[in-house]
């Protein structure tokens, strides 16, 4: 039993340890990423984040040295070395509005980089959705793959701006870290010891959540079809002749509602336990204080150094627990921006790569060209199937369509009549067998040559809401005024 436990341990590590390393590479994906779009936002960014670490620490000394010059002109013990209380009050206040200045700029470009990070993100996912094969649009995976990936798109952004504040809240805690190990290195180990348990509780939490997100995500692409479903122009005349209005909205209110149900129920759960915790931060923050004036009287500590002494106590149980709590936020959007991730980095695959019979590849094919006006397509016993299914949807077609001359395909629904164009259309590849363009297979000509060639209206076209003008000349930016 016992050395059961020990290998499910030793799994259970070893699966923290591929996450973690998995995280960091994610993480410095991301980095890399804000170095891309905007290296001068990026450089700007990491300064802003770093003096604004810095600036606490700095406050705190300097209130410790106006408290004992104030203490010296008390007691009356002038001191020509030491800087006067109005030098002091100076320098402190250019710390205060050193402070407010960085923290305005910081927010304002940090909010430009992260506006930039996102809006390229979703430029590339919509690009890869544009690229990629025509038959990873009929599987449910890939739907749930580009769903979670648009809506983790603004996620990349602040996984950037987590990493900066990472490096903020770092900062400030080492060097109130350095402050504290001045007066006790025991004291700060207190401090630490006594907020880990919090912390190591919202780190679990965090985990949750996103398992949470990766089991809704089905759930939430079909409330989000039936939201699109309910406002769409297209289907609005038939939801309102069939009345299935109130059926679409009942169904959709009940998985929006058991989604709500299961996100509180996590919420409330999570707050209840950090709220216990946090007792063990207070209490750690209040013995280093008692530490701190009991030790008033004995000449280790001077008056000034308890003003000191008590910010960076309460700064540093602060800076642990922001610490981790940033971690846990480049966690939990590292996580989700790995959905980016993954959705950018699919391979595209075409529809020949998903048959158990391929056809011969397109590298044994000789490139051809379109520049004749009419074209014979000749079908030779060409056979389809879908990706992922079984049956055959084309059986052994053989078809030879003369120039200029005009074929109607006739049949019931599911024979098949659509799925032909589409191979026509250079779409879809064969399973097995040959489509001929002018004697040569057809996937001996580029895309963009099958694209000039061939045209379809689809019975389930789309209205594009674009001008007539670029309705009839999509992709003829060099000579639109003569196509139109």
């Amino acid at each position: 039993m016992l050395a059961d436990r020990l290998v499910a341990n030793a799994k259970a590590a070893l699966i923290h340890i591929r996450q973690f390393y998995a995280l960091v590479r994610i993480t410095a994906r991301a980095a890399l990423l804000a170095w891309q779009v905007s290296p001068r936002y990026t450089v700007a960014s990491v300064c802003l984040f770093t003096a604004a670490g810095l600036l606490p620490v700095g406050q705190a000394w300097l209130i410790k040295l106006i408290v004992e010059r104030a203490q010296a002109i008390l007691s009356g013990e002038p001191s020509s070395t030491a800087p006067g209380l109005g030098s002091l009050l100076a320098a402190q206040t250019i710390l205060l509005i050193a402070r407010k200045v960085t923290g305005q700029l910081n927010l304002n470009v940090r909010e430009i980089l992260r506006s930039k990070i996102n809006f390229e993100v979703q430029h590339w996912i919509l690009a890869k959705s544009a690229s990629n094969d025509l038959s990873q649009f009929e599987t449910e995976s890939y739907y749930d793959q580009l769903a979670l990936a648009k809506r983790n798109a603004g996620e990349t952004g602040l996984t950037v701006e987590s990493l900066l504040l990472l490096l903020q809240n770092a900062i400030t805690m080492m060097s109130m870290a350095a402050v504290v190990v001045r007066l006790n290195p025991w004291v700060a180990g207190l401090v630490f010891c006594l907020t880990l348990p919090q912390v190591l509780l919202q780190a679990k939490y965090t985990l949750y959540n996103w398992s949470m997100i990766q089991h809704q995500s089905p759930m939430t692409r079909k409330i989000e079809y039936y939201s699109n479903l309910l406002s769409d122009r297209a289907s609005a005349k038939e939801i309102k002749a069939f009345g299935i209005a109130d059926f679409l909205l009942m169904r959709r209110k009940k998985w929006q509602l058991d989604l709500f149900r299961e996100n509180v129920g996590l919420l409330i759960k999570r707050t209840t336990c950090v709220l216990s915790f946090s007792a063990f931060k207070i209490a750690g923050v209040i013995i280093a204080w008692y530490y701190v004036l009991s030790h008033l009287g004995s000449g280790q500590i001077t008056i000034g150094d308890v003003p000191l002494y008590i910010t960076a106590i309460l700064s540093l149980a602060d800076g642990f627990e922001s610490v981790w709590e940033s971690t846990a936020l480049v966690h939990e959007s590292g996580m989700s921006i790995k959905a980016v991730f993954d959705f950018l980095d699919r391979q595209s695959r075409t529809s020949k790569d998903q048959m158990h019979e391929p056809t011969a590849s397109r590298d044994i094919v000789q490139t051809g060209t379109l520049k004749e006006a009419n074209h014979a397509i000749v079908l030779k016993d060409v056979w389809f199937r879908y990706p992922q299914t079984e049956n055959e949807v084309i059986k052994g077609v053989n078809l030879v369509i003369a120039p200029g001359e005009t074929v109607m395909l006739a049949g019931l629904n599911g024979a098949g009549k659509t799925t032909l164009v589409k191979l026509i259309l250079g779409l879809y590849e064969p399973s097995r067998g040959r489509i001929e363009l002018n004697g040569r297979d057809l996937r001996a000509y580029s895309e963009e040559e099958l694209r000039r060639c061939f045209t379809a209206v689809f019975q389930d076209f789309v209205c594009y809401r674009i001008t007539v003008a670029e309705n009839v000349a999509f992709d003829q930016a060099g000579n639109r005024d003569e196509v139109i």
